[in-house]
């Protein structure tokens, strides 16, 4: 569990993540009653109640991560930051990667957000699932908006050429068309 980054030993971050979480307010307000209360349910659960995480792993919808994005990108303004500059504000180790501790902390000196805001907010930004962001991630995320969709990742094949081709094949022969006509079909400014 505290190999975070998932490479077979335990170097200085991953126990930086795993150290650094357990200051999270997550852990220890009130045992948890203010976010049971905000879940509605009598005994809360989050990534940090759970023995099989150091870090948050729900990820926040699109649609909330635009509208928790747009007033993260008008505290920017606000406070004169640009999004280099705030990902260096909250890299607390400058080593080039967030873990949910720095940004926790370090986003209070910008925005307001509830401990299950920032938790899902992390965990979106985190595309690796290691408990940590790289830059990259972090600048995908803040560019999330309401009319941009989320990444689909689509194998890539084609198959639909191939059906494309049969089927054009079986009009062909259904309504007994030469070649020649076919071809003139498709063949629009008449350039042969």
């Amino acid at each position: 569990m505290m190999d975070i980054d998932q490479d077979t030993f335990i170097d200085i971050n991953d126990l930086n993540t795993c150290l650094g979480n357990l200051s999270n307010e997550t852990f220890f307000a009130n045992n948890g009653e203010q976010l049971a209360q905000s879940a509605g349910v009598s005994k809360f659960s989050s990534a940090f109640t759970t023995d099989a995480a150091w870090f948050p792993k729900e990820k926040m919808s699109h649609e909330k991560a635009a509208e928790v994005v747009k007033k993260i990108k008008e505290a920017l303004v606000t406070k004169n930051l640009s999004f280099s500059s705030f990902f260096k504000r909250l890299d607390g180790n400058n080593n080039g990667l967030l873990s949910f501790a720095e940004f926790s902390s370090g986003i209070e000196s910008v925005i307001k957000l509830s401990p299950i805001v920032k938790e899902q907010l992390f965990a979106l930004m985190d595309t690796n699932s290691i408990g940590m962001v790289d830059y990259d991630s972090f600048l995908e995320v803040l560019h999330i908006t309401t009319v941009s969709k989320p990444k689909v990742n689509v194998p890539d094949n084609f198959n639909w050429e191939e059906s494309i081709i049969q089927k054009l094949k079986d009009y062909i022969s259904e309504n007994r068309i030469t070649v020649e006509e076919a071809f003139k079909t498709f063949d629009k400014d008449f350039d042969g």
